[in-house]
């Protein structure tokens, strides 16, 4: 346990740090970039983490959670060849399909695959960094992609024509960790032939991946940032940057939290028996939901009008629907890192479940909006209601699998 919370802290040191640059230049950034520019922005980068879900079939996952050095490498060679296949399957169907209704421009399409394509790598290195205990390495990896990102996309304001820079930023960000990382994990591996027998003996072994976390993966992405596509689609571009302005920051803690404990969560169940992990999720749970409750406090103590005040008028509306929104991050913060629980319980098809659920949800309430024109924040305040419920039946089917079968 000690070795754990040890791991998870060296994580989140560097996540920590990344996020604080991300939220201590977002007054700058909020008055370089509009709100419609800030929406375009947001729905092509939710695009790209959709599609990114399924860049490795989720084999990557696997490289962390084996305990066998070779099926590591192995599992390793496979994920990086389904990366590259996928990535040229992927440009030949947006051209494809561009060529054939005229809907992205070629920039969207190249920026796109490219991006898609760097945060496969970049998932790939990271468990391979984990699975090797190189964790002040993935955590400083993640201090640099944030540095870089904002650093570029200040650069935006020397220029007239500048959103640009807000995409150059993600994908250099990107690009500038996965360099970091893998230069520092790849002398970890045995570099050698493998034959197509392994490859597929392994691939069939971690079945359960590509057939049961995948798809809840892609659901889960699916649905967590189909909202930003939906709101430009339904509401517009304003409406759209509003919303994917508040989710750049209140998803910080999120950030710092679930992609830490997991890649030390997914370490810690190589020795670890169930009743640790029990003793782990109540731990977690309930420190998590302390925490931001906390948060939430705060905020709602504060009298002035935050968001005009530090970003600028531009960004006034945000405060009609941070409220619910916070609300909604003390459920979704406390069990989304926990949820990785019933992947290491074998149990991924019960995620997969309640993703479809969730995606179903989301899905019905903007048909709603779009048929019955119903006010953003009225929508907001909705959303956010249902999404709770949910994430409190998330708890439920991990507590349910902790302490029923394995007593």
């Amino acid at each position: 346990m000690k070795v754990f919370i040890k791991n998870l802290f060296t994580l989140m040191t560097g996540t920590l740090a990344g996020q604080a640059i991300i939220i201590l230049t977002m007054p700058i950034i909020s008055r370089i970039y509009s709100p419609a520019s800030f929406g375009i922005y947001s729905s092509t980068v939710a695009i790209i983490n959709i599609i990114a879900v399924a860049t490795t079939l989720r084999y990557e996952i696997a490289i962390a959670i084996s305990k066998d050095l070779k099926e590591r490498y192995i599992l390793f060679s496979l994920s990086l060849i389904v990366n590259v296949l996928f990535t040229i399957a992927l440009a030949i169907i947006l051209l494809l399909v561009n060529f054939l209704f005229s809907m992205f421009s070629y920039f969207i399409i190249f920026y796109i695959v490219i991006s898609v394509f760097l945060i496969g790598l970049l998932q790939i290195f990271t468990n391979i960094g984990v699975s090797y205990n190189e964790f002040k390495v993935v955590s400083f990896t993640k201090f640099s992609q944030s540095f870089t990102q904002v650093l570029i996309q200040l650069v935006g304001y020397f220029f007239k024509e500048n959103s640009f820079f807000l995409f150059l930023g993600y994908t250099f960000g990107k690009a500038n960790g996965l360099t970091l990382l893998a230069n520092k994990t790849y002398s970890h591996l045995n570099i050698k032939l493998l034959s197509k027998k392994e490859l597929k003996k392994v691939a069939y072994k971690f079945r359960r991946f590509p057939l049961y976390v995948l798809p809840s993966s892609l659901i889960n992405a699916f649905t967590s940032n189909i909202v930003v596509i939906l709101i430009l689609v339904v509401y517009g571009g304003f409406y759209a940057g509003i919303y994917g302005f508040v989710m750049r920051i209140i998803n910080a803690p999120s950030q710092l939290i679930s992609k830490s404990f997991n890649n030390a969560l997914y370490k810690f169940s190589h020795d670890s028996n169930i009743h640790q992990l029990r003793k782990v999720y109540l731990i977690t749970a309930s420190s998590i939901a302390i925490f931001i409750s906390l948060i939430l406090l705060i905020f709602l103590s504060v009298k002035i009008n935050i968001f005009t005040f530090f970003f600028g008028e531009e960004w006034a509306y945000v405060n009609k629907i941070i409220t619910p929104l916070l609300f909604m991050m003390i459920f979704q913060f406390s069990v989304i890192p926990l949820s990785e629980i019933l992947t290491i319980l074998n149990k991924q098809n019960i995620k997969l479940a309640w993703d479809i659920i969730k995606l179903f949800i989301t899905l019905a309430l903007f048909f709603m909006a779009s048929i019955k024109f119903i006010e953003f924040n009225n929508l907001i305040l909705i959303y956010s209601i249902l999404m709770s419920c949910l994430y409190i039946l998330l708890h439920y089917f991990i507590v349910k699998e902790l302490y029923k079968k394995y007593k």
